[in-house]
């Protein structure tokens, strides 16, 4: 067993490490395509857009580390009735975030004209906005189950996952904005490719952990409880 998270922890401080260093080169490339293609003008529309999101995500602030923590130990001594309780209560956690950003980045729609000038807007910025949204609000579905990885020291699933549909993303981008020079055409293949990654990490977890499928209401204990609030609130 200790055997078998000191090779887990090893993989996972390796791929990590791979993958964020791929990662700044590809989105450095999709950047970089992204100025010569679209502007400056686009390139301050995407990156107003991307700081409301960046506002948005301190919401989540201090759940993750929860999660992960809250899991550890049930995770070790495989009281599943446990790790059932608390994946059942970080999804509720989660969905009910995503209501409140959804709602939060609905009103911020209405304030983008009174944050920027007229002539900064671009054509179809609400559907752009949208577009961005959404994709951030996909964060919030499948977060748990990342999490869920993470704690039982299998982060480098999540983490292969990201990076590859990264690199597809990257490369459907360049080729979108090369041949189209579509923005939201851009945004679009974000979205898909941040859904199919989601449902792939979901369809991963419900193989690996078959008794969180549709298993009943199970209440977290008091003191699990006690702990995941003091850490939120710290």
């Amino acid at each position: 067993m200790a055997r078998s998270r000191l090779h887990n922890t090893m993989l996972n401080s390796s791929i990590a490490t791979i993958a964020q260093g791929a990662s700044l080169v590809l989105k450095f490339t999709t950047q970089t395509i992204f100025i010569k293609v679209l502007g400056a003008q686009y390139l301050g529309i995407n990156s107003l857009f991307l700081n409301i999101m960046f506002f948005l995500a301190l919401l989540e602030f201090g759940i993750g580390s929860a999660i992960v923590y809250a899991l550890y130990d049930p995770l070790a001594h495989k009281d599943r009735q446990q790790i059932t309780a608390l994946t059942q209560l970080f999804r509720k956690i989660y969905r009910l975030l995503g209501v409140i950003s959804l709602l939060i980045g609905g009103l911020i729609l209405l304030l983008i004209p009174t944050l920027t000038t007229h002539s900064q807007l671009i054509a179809h910025w609400q559907l752009a906005y949208g577009l961005i949204l959404a994709n951030y609000l996909l964060f919030f579905l499948n977060e748990d189950k990342r999490q869920l990885l993470i704690a039982d020291q299998l982060s480098y699933v999540s983490v292969r996952n990201q990076c590859l549909f990264l690199l597809l993303q990257t490369v459907l981008q360049a080729l979108c904005l090369w041949f189209t020079s579509s923005y939201l055409g851009f945004l679009l293949i974000q979205l898909l490719c941040t859904l199919v990654s989601n449902q792939l990490i979901h369809w991963h977890v419900r193989r690996r952990y078959p008794y969180l499928k549709d298993a009943s209401p199970i209440p977290v204990t008091a003191s699990t409880l006690a702990t995941i609030k003091k850490m939120c609130t710290a």
